[in-house]
């Protein structure tokens, strides 16, 4: 675990780390979603999902997308869609990975009214979490309750924890999440926005707006470290 007082010496040189040539590592291979049984049903709900979004009926569209994000098992949504020639072409998605999606994609009010009802559920559930050593229950949290407070720090402490054990895919792929879910960066702590610049540089991704706020902290001396 990294201490304030390493972080407060480490943390001005990110910006030259950030220099050196990334390792020859790659970040992990995309899932192949063939392999998720199609589900038809899942696509009728994401595109009701979406309708009751564009009207901002949040009461009804944030449950039809839950019941997604819960779901023990993934599937496959295929949706038709016109190609680059307006032909009608096939589209595969995971029915999962889209609910979280638009879910990410709600304005404040929508995403207000996600907090207010899985917040409290998903904090209980995250204080449980924090006390077992194991990641999965972590995970869980992350993975079902995705823009509640306590999700997103659970995706955090995820984070950390792969790092700290230098997993650095597995913390990759964290902080990926994190960057989707669309917290702003200057919510970051420090440790977090050191972690994921030399997680990715390690696995050879630039993510240009880490660098851009990790070396603004810097620059800008803005980075109030406690030493105690």
């Amino acid at each position: 675990m990294l201490t304030p007082r390493r972080l407060a010496v480490l943390l001005p040189l990110l910006a030259v780390l950030l220099s050196l040539s990334p390792s020859d590592a790659q970040p992990p291979d995309a899932a192949d979603l063939l392999t998720l049984p199609i589900d038809r049903r899942a696509a009728a709900l994401l595109e009701a999902a979406k309708e009751y979004l564009d009207a901002r009926d949040w009461q009804t569209a944030i449950p039809a997308l839950q019941r997604l994000v819960e779901r023990d098992e993934d599937a496959l949504a295929v949706f038709t869609v016109k190609g680059p020639d307006g032909r009608a072409i096939r589209k595969y998605v995971s029915a999962r990975t889209e609910a979280q999606r638009l879910l990410a994609e709600m304005p404040a009010e929508g995403r207000k009214v996600y907090q207010g009802t899985y917040g409290r559920l998903a904090a209980d559930l995250f204080a449980k979490a924090r006390e077992d050593k194991d990641v999965a229950p972590l995970a869980r949290v992350a993975q079902r309750y995705p823009l509640t407070d306590a999700g997103v720090e659970a995706l955090r402490e995820m984070a950390g924890r792969h790092f700290n054990a230098s997993q650095y895919q597995s913390s990759a792929a964290a902080f990926e999440l994190l960057l989707l879910r669309r917290q702003d960066l200057v919510q970051w702590s420090p440790e977090s926005l050191f972690q994921a610049g030399l997680t990715f540089r390690s696995l050879g991704v630039r993510k240009f707006v880490i660098e851009k706020e990790s070396i603004l902290r810097a620059q800008t001396g803005k980075l109030q470290l406690q030493t105690s």
